[in-house]
């Protein structure tokens, strides 16, 4: 069995949007990506240029070693976390 893992994708809005037009736009991003097999469409964040900004975080979490269960989920929260407050504002604008 491979490595367990869990990437992820902040999404910085360039403007405001309702409720329903960022559930879209986080839909449309949701879809490229299972359509693609969970691999980054780059068209999709080129077609998305004026309505918002991406930064990926690959493996913002990967099983390793022994950890199991609550243990190895509070290591990667604690982990996602530290990335999200590491990232300013500026990186996904």
């Amino acid at each position: 069995m491979g490595i367990t893992g869990l990437a992820g994708l902040l999404i910085g809005f360039k403007r405001d949007f309702t409720l329903t037009e960022i559930e879209h736009h986080i839909e449309t991003v949701l879809d490229a990506l299972v359509d693609r097999g969970g691999k980054w469409d780059k068209q999709m964040k080129q077609a998305m240029v004026d309505i918002a900004k991406f930064q990926r975080l690959p493996w913002v979490a990967r099983r390793q070693g022994i950890r199991q269960g609550s243990e190895f989920r509070r290591d990667w929260a604690r982990k996602i976390i530290g990335k999200i407050r590491g990232l300013s504002a500026d990186k996904i604008r």
